[in-house]
């Protein structure tokens, strides 16, 4: 159900790559959320790249860069949630920036 109790359908999809190259790993992902109905404009497209570097089989660090592409009506984004200023802004794009540190014990 979308907001205002209209039923509605989405068709999504995401297609992700790795290539490894000696302690390196190099990522791509895109997907993609199409339109609930034809001129709704309301889909959004994401884009991620990364790259980690693995110093052992359990230790790994990381970068990765993440876009939201949103249609014109689109709200996607990395918090749906309301927020002070009242919550996702329509066609609104958004990006982020990660770097972390990974140890599986």
């Amino acid at each position: 159900d979308l907001a205002g109790g209209d039923a509605g359908n989405r068709t999504y999809w995401r297609v992700s790559g790795m290539l490894p190259v000696g302690k390196n790993e190099f990522h791509l992902n895109y997907g993609l959320a199409g339109d609930t109905d034809p001129g709704n404009d309301n889909g959004a497209a994401q884009y991620t790249i990364a790259w980690n570097y693995n110093i052992t089989k359990e230790t790994k660090v990381y970068v990765f860069y993440t876009v939201v592409d949103n249609d014109t009506n689109g709200v996607y984004g990395f918090r749906q949630a309301a927020t002070a200023v009242g919550g996702p802004v329509a066609g609104a794009d958004q990006s982020s920036i990660a770097v972390g540190f990974r140890h599986n014990f």
